[in-house]
C-alpha cells in the first residue's frame, strides 16, 4: 500500500472508523520532505472509541516525533490530497519565512491543525534527520548458551546445599551448647510472658 500517494490514503478512510495515517508528502518548492500525521475520527464512529482516541493521541504523537505537520480530521474534505497539499505548502512558505528572517538558518516546524485552529511549535536545527530505530530482535539461544544455564542451576544448587549444611551445623551445635540452650529458653520465656 501506499504506492498511488495521498489518493489511495484518502479512500482508505471512512466514516465509521477511527485510524491514524502517517505519511510522507515531498514538497516541490523546496525539495524537502514532509511528514504528516493524521488522526482521524469517523463522524460514524463510536463516541466511547472517539474519547479514547483522544486520550492516547499524544503518546501517538510523541511515537511519530518527527512529524511535520498533525492533522485532526473528521470529515472526508479534511483529507483531500489538495487539501493535505495546502498544509504542506502553508508550512512551506513558513519556512522560507523563517530562513529570511533567521539569516538563512534552518527552522522545522511542526503545525497541528485541528478544524480551523493551527497551531505551531518551531524548532531549531542543524538539518532534519530521517525517522530511524534501534531495535534488535533478542535470541535467547544466542544469547544464554545450554552450558552457560546449565552451569549457572549446578551452581544455584551448590549454593542452596551448601546453606543447608551450615544451617544444620548451627543447629546440631546450639543443641550441644549450654550457652546457647540458656539464652534460647530465657528469649522463649521474655517472650511468652
Amino acid at each position: 500500500k501506499g504506492d498511488t500517494g495521498l489518493e489511495e490514503l484518502q479512500n482508505e478512510f471512512s466514516h465509521s472508523k477511527i485510524l491514524y495515517a502517517f505519511c510522507e508528502v515531498k514538497d516541490d518548492s523546496l525539495n524537502l520532505r514532509r511528514y504528516l500525521l493524521i488522526n482521524w475520527q469517523g463522524e460514524c464512529a463510536p463516541l466511547q472509541r472517539k474519547g479514547v482516541c483522544m486520550n492516547h493521541f499524544a503518546d501517538v504523537c510523541s511515537f511519530f516525533k518527527d512529524a511535520n505537520i498533525v492533522l485532526n480530521a473528521r470529515h472526508e474534505e479534511d483529507v483531500e490530497p489538495d487539501v493535505l497539499m495546502q498544509h504542506v505548502n502553508k508550512l512551506a512558505s513558513r519556512i522560507r519565512i523563517d530562513k529570511h528572517t533567521n539569516g538563512g538558518g534552518t527552522t522545522s516546524n511542526v503545525t497541528t491543525t485541528n478544524g480551523n485552529h493551527n497551531h505551531d511549535h518551531h524548532y531549531d536545527n542543524e538539518e532534519s534527520k530521517p525517522v530511524g530505530t534501534n531495535y534488535q530482535r533478542t535470541v535467547a539461544q544466542r544469547e544464554i548458551s545450554q552450558k552457560e544455564r546449565e552451569r549457572f542451576w549446578h551452581q544455584q544448587k551448590l549454593e542452596e546445599e551448601q546453606r543447608l549444611k551450615e544451617e544444620k551445623l548451627k543447629q546440631t551445635a546450639n543443641r550441644f551448647d549450654p550457652k546457647a540452650e540458656l539464652q534460647r529458653n530465657c528469649h522463649e520465656t521474655t517472650n511468652s510472658g
